[in-house]
């Protein structure tokens, strides 16, 4: 079993507001890290699809099939590679 011990909270005010302030920051960080990393997933997804569109498209025969690539690596897809 665990206790916790409370001191006088108004001599740690300081103390506590730096923690709140630090744990403000650290959740709004964690918020954007996981932004950047569902936006790098997204990235990858459409840069495997293009991929496979491109071998597809070389197995069919098509005149031009690594269009799809380019056309991915250039950023037309939903915005996400636009801001490199």
């Amino acid at each position: 079993m665990r206790y916790a011990v409370l001191s006088d909270v108004h001599g740690n005010l300081e103390a506590l507001s730096a923690v709140l302030a630090d744990s403000a920051l650290l959740l709004r960080t964690a918020a954007q890290l996981r932004d950047e990393l569902a936006a790098a997933r997204l990235d990858a997804a459409n840069l495997r699809a293009a991929m496979h569109a491109a071998l597809s498209a070389a197995d069919d025969g098509e005149r031009d099939p690594l269009a799809f690539l380019r056309w991915e690596l250039a950023g037309h897809n939903d915005g996400h590679r636009g801001r490199r």
